[in-house]
């Protein structure tokens, strides 16, 4: 017996299907839909010009940081926990005399003076292990063998999970110190004419006044020794010695010098009398002047 066939299918309450759906919102004209992506793709728009306003005042910034960074009047390093050069900016690497990208990973030990290296060791340590501005005056040695008198301010620099490394400012003393020199210089000098002054009051032998003032100068002066000599209008042209003062050991009696033009007339003695100019030597075991 065969079952009998529904009038018709029902669906229940909880039916997926259905051809008129109720609780969709009204279909959207084509217009609208238009307007809607046009009004987005204002905004979308908007949002861009911002984006790229901040990127060119974001490259603005930075380029300002990298000519502050590289031309400033100082020197700018960062040294790792060894010693070794990270990062420098041109300044620094102008006053150590070797390209930038040539500095990087070098030992920044390797550019102080000899005489300097210990006091350098210790100074770096005293910046890792504290966490206040250190300084410290030492000399370092330019690619070209001169030597500068620099300034370090550095600090230690913390960042979380990270090596400490040290930061450091680099100033050039050397002028500054040439000047400091030469305005001692110039007061001792002074004090030496003000006490000569006195001298030559107190008596009228000339000699003697000479070797007064010789001892003056070396003792107020600094000087190892001091000696004065008088030309004489000689066949040989030769120069008297009248007072000296301070270490000898033998140097005035071996001395052989004239005013004359030829090998023994032409040093610093010679070269002054017969020009009436005065002549500076700075090292004697080096200045060929001082030949034979």
């Amino acid at each position: 017996m065969k079952p009998n066939k529904p009038d018709a299918w029902h669906a229940g309450p909880d039916a997926s299907l259905s051809a008129d759906p109720k609780g969709a919102g009204p279909t959207k004209s084509a217009d609208e839909l238009l307007h809607e992506l046009q009004v987005y793709q204002v905004e979308l728009e908007f949002q861009n010009d911002e984006l790229r306003r901040s990127q060119v005042a974001l490259e603005e910034s930075r380029d300002r940081y990298v000519d502050f960074y590289d031309f400033a009047p100082v020197g700018y390093i960062t040294l790792s926990y060894a010693g070794m050069i990270n990062e420098i900016n041109l300044t620094g690497a102008s006053l150590l005399g070797v390209e930038r990208s040539r500095l990087i990973n070098r030992n920044f030990a390797s550019f102080v003076c000899r005489e300097d290296a210990d006091r350098w060791h210790e100074y770096f340590l005293t910046v890792l292990q504290q966490d206040t501005k250190q300084t410290c005056e030492l000399g370092i040695l330019h690619c070209d063998g001169s030597r500068l008198a620099v300034r370090l301010d550095s600090l230690r620099l913390d960042k979380d999970g990270q090596v400490p490394v040290a930061r450091m400012v680099l100033t050039d003393n050397t002028e500054r110190k040439q000047v400091a020199r030469e305005r001692q210089h110039l007061n001792r000098m002074l004090r030496s004419v003000q006490a000569g002054v006195g001298a030559l009051v107190q008596t009228d032998n000339e000699t003697e006044y000479l070797r007064e003032f010789c001892r003056i100068v070396v003792e107020k002066c600094g000087y190892a020794m001091i000696w004065i000599g008088y030309r004489e209008d000689d066949a040989a042209r030769s120069v008297r010695r009248v007072a000296y003062y301070g270490f000898d050991d033998g140097y005035l009696d071996n001395l052989r010098v004239n005013w004359a033009d030829n090998e023994y007339g032409r040093g610093p003695t010679g070269t002054a009398i017969r020009t009436g100019h005065a002549v500076i030597c700075h090292d004697m075991s080096t200045d060929p002047n001082f030949l034979p």
